[in-house]
């Protein structure tokens, strides 16, 4: 009983290290006219925001063959955005565990109340 809120402060940092220390990819999509285009900002300018560097220059500046045909920049549109993060592997981490608690937790419910009668019955005969 000592280690269980040991445990929950260790896994609470666990969780809260994987998400905070998110070093994911993002990725900038370029969309010119009807043709888009994903590009991975492998090395962005501002580490802690990748997506600042996402804009209709930087599209432009990639030479997509979609896009130096635009003259208009509104035409252009950008969209950053990142996968495989952490953070969503940990809260699939944590449902994955929550789902798997309860479901073993109503397991227990349902073959507890045999265990109990088998050693009421095995203990019965004791006290007479």
């Amino acid at each position: 009983m000592i280690l269980r809120p040991y445990l929950f402060l260790v896994s609470l940092f666990l969780i809260i290290h994987m998400v905070s220390a998110d070093l994911s990819l993002s990725y900038c999509k370029c969309i010119c006219s009807k043709n888009s285009t994903i590009i991975p900002l492998t090395d962005p300018i501002d580490p802690v925001k990748p997506c600042n560097q996402c804009t209709r220059k930087f599209c432009l500046d990639y030479n997509l063959p979609a896009c130096t045909a635009m003259t208009d920049q509104e035409e252009i549109t950008t969209i950053c955005f990142q996968r495989e993060s952490r953070k969503d592997k940990a809260i699939i981490i944590m449902f994955l565990g929550v789902t798997g608690g309860l479901m073993g937790i109503a397991l227990i419910r349902k073959i507890a109340p045999n265990l109990t009668k088998e050693q009421r019955n095995r203990y019965s005969g004791l006290s007479n």
